[in-house]
């Protein structure tokens, strides 16, 4: 399906969103406050008892959903990682025939 290069280029791409969405993952599941910003409108008109049942409620959805994109970017890696050794593998029996 795939050559080399882009079996590569995909696979880098997805170790980086790999990593990078499992770190956010445990950023919000620890709730940093650097983060907050992008729970959406939990805050507003509420009492202090709502907010903080609220806010918890959306940063442990917020790290569910980084550690399930995370999952799919591993699914690609596995993918590209296979479509790069069967690249591999073509060329190198190519070579000897």
């Amino acid at each position: 399906m795939c050559g080399g290069k882009l079996s590569l280029c995909c696979m880098l791409i997805s170790i980086w969103g790999f990593v990078q969405l499992t770190i956010m993952g445990f950023l919000y599941y620890n709730h940093a406050p650097a983060l907050f910003e992008d729970l959406g409108h939990v805050s507003q008109g509420m009492h202090l008892c709502e907010f903080y049942e609220n806010a918890d409620m959306a940063y442990e959805q917020a790290a569910y959903n980084c550690w399930i994109a995370a999952c799919l970017f591993f699914i690609t890696i596995a993918f590209g990682s296979f479509q790069f050794y069967k690249a591999a593998h073509d060329a190198m029996i190519e070579d000897n025939d």
